[in-house]
């Protein structure tokens, strides 16, 4: 115990945002060190114990201070005010406050000062209220104190309280008093208060905060609602839907809430909303605004329900296909409603790392009996007459295919979405409209959205369908015919008249030729020249002014030589004659041999 006690100030030195890996391995190792010592009666010495509360401190408002990192700093948090050290500090500095006030003058005193970046006030919250939520779990911060470990964290939590009504108090520390306040409430710590319902006197403390003139403490106090009525079993969701029916003005704000509500449900919930929830009140609070002016308030109503989605697919699975039947407002936001709920499910799932669970997940399994064929009412809105909702299924199909393949089950359903993808890629001209701006015409197509996720659609399915060739079962191009039919319409992306969709197609190639699908590529080489030959003297010949035009142009022929580049690195290549001629004419066109000299360095960078 001795060693690892010397070896702590070594360790504390590592705790800098110079190396994230390396910093969370020594927060690691620190909250080892005090869960060892505690149990035997040691403590780290005071100089130590300083250095160490002065690096983690330093550390917690840097922004980089996220994700692993940050749940190894909290740890340490919980840890140091666990092992009593903070409290042979707060006897050093005579505070009468003891170990949590001092902790929290510390990290409301980092907050104060203007040094501190906006975006990390989030991090120093979560670290503030996990030292709060772990006093109020002691029986004592001081084995010779009389008050308890609850107290001293209802004490703390009335000084969160004060600096949000406070109008002296700054922004930053109303942010971090706000979520931090929030989190305490989701973990069941009380106030304190002498009123019979110390809840509802909090709720009217943060509702008085969605009224402040800085727009940040507003997003702050909609987050610290969210994480209060985040109640286990989701009794507190029908409070945030009847404070969204009472104050229409700050429904963005509201929904806010009702998201972060959700999302701690589902995580405290295991990932299946409670039945007791009412998932249907919600759906119908969130149908109802489906349609608000404010495409703000649209996003945020698809986000929510695809949180409730992903808990309660087995609640809503009757309503679903409605939805897919009603206005154009409804078709995008179950589209929209449907992507959030799948990304977040594999997110989930990935961080659980049980990727044999996804397919086990009830969601997927009522989207799976939702998509069984082609007269289903989704796959429906994928060829629907709207553009914003074809545009939205795309997104979909973008987003779904890669994260679960066995989406669409039935032949016929893979068959009807990969006509939806052809569809999609080709360019119609009853969407390109020329607008008249005085001295001259100016062409816009409005079809351009649904071409780019429409390539992005089809470049997944061409390297996911290599991945799965051994799975017939999950495949999207069935036969060799129509392998080399979704290459041809890639090669359509090439050469389209929109600069966005040349660069991206020359991306999505590049994708191909470093992915398992990259021989397929060796199917089209030899028509490749005579498509894009036009496409390439078009960019040339505007790649040679000054404006903004010409560094567009060099931009997709840089991308087209990276392009050609990673395709005669594919085994085989070099047997296809017409290609190899082709490129042999590119490294004699003195701008393309240049862009070639510098794709080569790139690579070989790379490599080293």
């Amino acid at each position: 115990v001795k060693t690892l006690l010397s070896l702590v100030p070594d360790i504390a030195l590592n705790i800098s945002e110079a190396d994230l890996y390396l910093a969370r391995i020594a927060l690691a190792l620190l909250s080892d060190i005090l869960t060892i010592i505690g149990p035997r009666g040691y403590s780290i010495p005071k100089v130590a114990a300083t250095a160490v509360l002065k690096k983690v401190l330093k550390f917690a408002r840097s922004p980089l201070n996220q994700g692993e990192v940050l749940k190894a700093t909290i740890v340490l948090f919980k840890k140091l005010l666990e092992s009593k050290i903070l409290v042979s500090l707060a006897k050093a500095k005579k505070s009468s406050d003891g170990a949590l006030d001092l902790l929290f003058e510390e990290l409301m005193g980092v907050v104060d000062e203007q040094k501190l970046p906006e975006s990390n006030f989030f991090p120093i919250a979560q670290c503030l209220s996990a030292a709060i939520i772990t006093a109020s779990r002691m029986e004592s911060l001081d084995g010779n104190r009389k008050v308890s470990g609850e107290k001293d964290a209802a004490q703390i939590m009335k000084k969160l309280a004060l600096n949000i009504k406070s109008k002296e108090t700054g922004v930053l520390c109303k942010r971090v008093s706000l979520v931090a306040l929030g989190e305490c409430m989701r973990e069941g710590v009380r106030l304190g208060f002498t009123t019979s319902d110390p809840i509802s006197d909090l709720t009217s403390i943060v509702l008085s905060a969605l009224e402040h003139q800085e727009e940040e403490v507003r997003v702050a106090a909609a987050e610290s609602l969210g994480s209060i009525f985040a109640r286990p079993g989701g009794s507190g969701l029908a409070t945030i839907l009847k404070i969204i029916q009472q104050r229409p003005r700050q429904k963005y704000l509201l929904l806010s809430s009702l998201k972060k509500a959700l999302m701690c449900i589902l995580q405290e919930e295991n990932e299946v909303f409670p039945e007791n929830a009412k998932a249907t009140d919600l759906h119908k609070i969130l149908v109802s605004n489906a349609d608000a002016k404010e495409e703000g308030i649209r996003s945020l109503v698809a986000e929510c329900y695809g949180a409730l989605f992903a808990g309660a697919a087995n609640q809503l699975s009757a309503l679903v296909p409605k939805l897919a039947k009603g206005n154009s407002c409804l078709k995008v936001m179950i589209l929209s409603a449907l992507r959030h709920a799948l990304v977040s499910i594999g997110e989930s799932l990935g961080r659980k790392q049980n990727a044999s669970s996804i397919i086990q997940h009830p969601c997927i399994s009522v989207l799976q009996e939702l998509f069984k064929d082609e007269t289903s009412e989704l796959l429906e809105l994928f060829d629907d007459t709207d553009l914003n909702v074809r545009v939205q299924a795309m997104s979909f199909i973008y987003s779904a295919i890669p994260l679960y393949p066995s989406l669409f089950k039935s032949p016929s359903a893979r068959k009807s979405v990969l006509a939806s993808i052809y569809k999609a890629t080709t360019r119609d001209q009853k969407l390109v409209k020329t607008v008249n701006m005085g001295p001259f015409e100016h062409k816009v197509d409005a079809g351009l959205p649904l071409r780019r996720f429409g390539f992005r659609a089809l470049g997944v399915v061409i390297i996911l369908d290599a991945q799965l060739v051994k799975d017939k079962s999950k495949l999207m191009l069935s036969s060799a015919s129509d392998r080399l039919e979704s290459l041809k319409r890639l090669l359509g992306g090439l050469t389209d008249d929109e600069s966005d969709i040349v660069l991206l197609g020359w991306r999505i190639l590049q994708d191909i030729s470093s992915s398992s699908a990259a021989s397929a590529l060796l199917e089209i080489v030899n028509i490749l020249p005579s498509c894009i030959m036009q496409t390439i003297k078009k960019y040339l010949r505007a790649a040679k002014g000054n404006d903004s035009h010409a560094e567009r142009a060099r931009h997709v022929l840089r991308e087209c030589v990276r392009g050609l580049y990673a395709m005669t690195r594919i085994p085989g290549s070099e047997r296809c004659t017409d290609f190899k001629q082709f490129f042999q004419r590119v490294k004699q066109t003195s701008m393309l041999k240049q862009m070639l000299v510098d794709c080569m360095k790139e690579d070989h960078m790379r490599k080293n």
